[in-house]
């Protein structure tokens, strides 16, 4: 899995990585004590998590929390671009401590609710990533 970006401190990782081509069976079955936010640029495929399949389109973004089992299920003929953060459960309470984030990624059934389509949020967000993306990419 070739990194473009990395970046890691005691609060978070974050990866921005590109496939140009995967073997089948790449990715496994995993969890994390961790929580992903995992951000879809391009490929095809499925994210499975918890046994739900969430059908993958360029800009979706997935909240997997900490122990919930998760996969991507990539063609393995297409490029497959993903940027992904993972946060310790504890950095919430030090950024949220009203506890709105912690009721979005808890507060629903495991493999339930995990992914947001491109029409689910605002467009701004995603211009907010694509000028991150870009900036760490810029040399």
């Amino acid at each position: 899995m070739p990194n473009l970006r990395y970046y890691e401190c005691e609060d978070f990782i974050v990866r921005h990585a590109l496939d140009q081509s995967l073997t089948p069976g790449t990715y496994k079955m995993h969890v994390h004590e961790d929580i992903e936010i995992y951000f879809f640029l391009r490929g095809k495929g499925y994210y499975i998590v918890e046994g739900t399949e969430y059908k993958l389109m360029p800009r979706d973004i997935l909240i997997i929390r900490n122990a919930e089992a998760h996969m991507p299920r990539i063609d393995p003929g297409e490029p497959y671009e993903r940027l992904v953060y993972n946060v310790q459960p504890a950095f919430l309470d030090k950024v949220d401590p009203s506890g709105t984030l912690h009721r979005m990624i808890y507060d629903h059934p495991l493999g339930q609710c995990n992914a947001f389509h491109a029409d689910d949020y605002s467009e701004n967000v995603w211009k907010n990533i694509e000028h991150f993306i870009q900036e760490q990419t810029a040399d």
